[in-house]
């Protein structure tokens, strides 16, 4: 008689449970916590990378549409000074200098509130006569659907000259990438207030305009400082 040897799985070894009910023993293994913790910190750090690139990207996404908004505004104004021989008048009933008066403002999109001595508000007329050709008005994709707060003067600004043959349109304070500004959009000024010989770049800001002379205006406080005689 031959004695054979059985050849067993200890993994697979019957087991008998109390109640003599046989059972398989299996092996289990789970992750240790400095494993989880790896886990947890490697998809943390995955996270905010992702987060950061779509913060930036959304970012370079404004900033594409401002400029697309100059270069519409451009074009308008061209063809408004081919049909009317000149650019539209920048004058209303809110274009007084603050401190005599007035408002004082030559944004259609910005503050709409008190700032220093007295009011200013937004000038909701500004532009208007580009409605034939542009339509509506670009806004700053960075602000409220109510415009932008109480004393901030970040937001688009139009300045024409009296006989309306020069513009100067104006980004004030709202550009996130800088190294994206065009170099034909970087904003330039001198300060009426400084030496008229020192041009000036003015940063997170850039501008459109029509010559040499008023690519050189200070369309932000030209009407702070005293009226268009003061750009």
């Amino acid at each position: 008689m031959k004695l054979m040897r059985l050849k067993t799985n200890p993994l697979q070894a019957k087991s008998y449970l109390p109640d003599g009910k046989a059972g398989n023993l299996k092996a289990t293994h789970g992750f240790t916590l400095i494993e989880l913790l790896v886990v947890i910190a490697i998809i943390s750090l995955l996270s905010s990378i992702i987060l950061a690139s779509l913060g930036a990207a959304r970012s370079k996404a404004r900033d594409s549409k401002r400029i697309q908004d100059l270069r519409q505004v451009q074009n308008a104004l061209e063809l408004y000074k081919a049909d009317n021989g000149r650019y539209p008048d920048d004058s209303s009933t809110l274009d007084v200098p603050l401190g005599l008066g007035g408002t004082g403002m030559d944004c259609w999109d910005c503050a709409d509130g008190s700032v220093g001595v007295g009011e200013y508000f937004r000038d909701s007329t500004r532009l208007g006569p580009l409605s034939s050709y542009l339509n509506p008005r670009p806004s700053d994709p960075s602000a409220p659907l109510n415009g932008f707060g109480d004393g901030d003067a970040r937001g688009y600004w139009y300045k024409s000259d009296p006989n309306g043959q020069d513009y100067k349109v104006l980004i004030y304070n709202t550009i996130e990438n800088t190294n994206a500004i065009p170099q034909n959009m970087i904003d330039t000024y001198i300060d009426p207030f400084g030496d008229p010989d020192t041009i000036l770049v003015r940063d997170n800001s850039m501008s459109i305009w029509s010559s040499d002379w008023s690519k050189t205006w200070e369309t932000f406080t030209c009407e702070f400082s005293g009226g268009f005689g003061s750009c």
